[in-house]
C-alpha cells in the first residue's frame, strides 16, 4: 500500500509539472507537431501588442512566427477579438457568425 501511494504522488507531481507549461512552451510544442496554435497575444510575451492590428497584418509578436491557421486572440473571454492567420500572413477576423464569441474558421483557411 505504501508503494502505491508513492507511485500516486509521483503521478501527481508529473501532472502538476505538465500543467505549469507556459503558453509559449505549449505553442512551441504545437509548432513541432505542425498544429495550429491559439494564443492570447497580450500575455504571450513581454512586448506583445496589447491591441489587435488595424491594417490586417500580423503584428510583431516577440518569439512568435505565425503559421497558416494560427489563432491570435486579443480577448480574454471567448473569441470576440480573434484573428486567424491566412495565406501570406494576412489576418482574417473571426467571423463569429452567431455573435456569441465562438470561433468560426473561414473557408479560405481550410
Amino acid at each position: 500500500a505504501e508503494y502505491e501511494s508513492e507511485e500516486q504522488e509521483e503521478d501527481e507531481d508529473e501532472s502538476s509539472e505538465e500543467e505549469e507549461k507556459t503558453q509559449k512552451e505549449e505553442a512551441k510544442e504545437r509548432l513541432e507537431w505542425n498544429l495550429a496554435r491559439c494564443i492570447y497575444v497580450p500575455d504571450y510575451s513581454p512586448g506583445a501588442p496589447q491591441e489587435p492590428p488595424t491594417d490586417g497584418k500580423v503584428a510583431d509578436i516577440p518569439d512568435f512566427e505565425p503559421q497558416l491557421g494560427d489563432v491570435l486572440s486579443w480577448s480574454d473571454y471567448r473569441y470576440i477579438d480573434a484573428y486567424i492567420v491566412g495565406l501570406g500572413g494576412t489576418l482574417i477576423r473571426n467571423p463569429d457568425r452567431k455573435k456569441a464569441g465562438y470561433l468560426d474558421i473561414p473557408l479560405e483557411i481550410t
